[in-house]
């Protein structure tokens, strides 16, 4: 209360020492420049106080941030929920794309009838942990060859590559489906 006391003191003195001043200029270049400087001492006396607010570290009065402290809470909460959930998501969604880009290239090769791919990511980098394929093939030395045109094509270490033939029975979904690609 008393701040607004002391406000409105120097408040009126500016006013009074302002409308004195005009009084006593004539008119003319320096009247303009005069009033400027009255309006600014006028701007500091009202915003003095405002700033004499700020300035501390008296924030208390103005924001009190433990009515808030739960629902801030919540709300980060399901935020880091939602992200976890979309990376699960974005994990999946690049582990079928790259199954099935793997699908393709085995496929590409002549010797291979069908082809099943299983890959293991990461699930904090999302980095290939491992691949493994398993072929239908005519030849048996088709695997090592599959297996490092994988490699080369999808730039992954050989080491996490498995490659190895099985029996048709052993692969699930029929022939159709593998090679069109789905």
């Amino acid at each position: 209360m008393t701040v607004l006391k002391e406000t409105v003191g120097n408040l009126a003195v500016v006013v009074l020492i302002n409308s004195f001043i005009e009084l006593l200029l004539p008119s003319g270049t320096l009247n303009r420049f005069v009033r400027l400087l009255m309006g600014l001492l006028l701007l500091m006396v009202i915003l003095d106080p405002l700033l004499g607010l700020f300035s501390g570290n008296d924030w208390g009065p103005l924001y009190d941030n433990s009515d808030y402290a739960d629902e801030t809470a919540d709300v980060l909460a399901e935020g880091d929920a939602l992200a976890q959930t979309l990376s699960e998501d974005a994990n999946t969604d690049y582990r079928q794309q790259l199954e099935q880009q793997i699908k393709s290239l085995a496929l590409v090769n002549n010797s291979v009838q069908q082809a099943e791919v299983e890959v293991e990511l990461d699930s904090s980098s999302g980095q290939v942990k491992q691949v493994k394929v398993s072929l239908v093939a005519t030849d048996s030395a088709v695997a090592e060859k599959v297996r490092s045109t994988i490699a080369g094509f999808m730039a992954i270490d050989e080491k996490i590559i498995s490659c190895s033939l099985v029996d048709v029975n052993d692969i699930s979904g029929d022939k159709e489906e593998v090679r069109s690609g789905q």
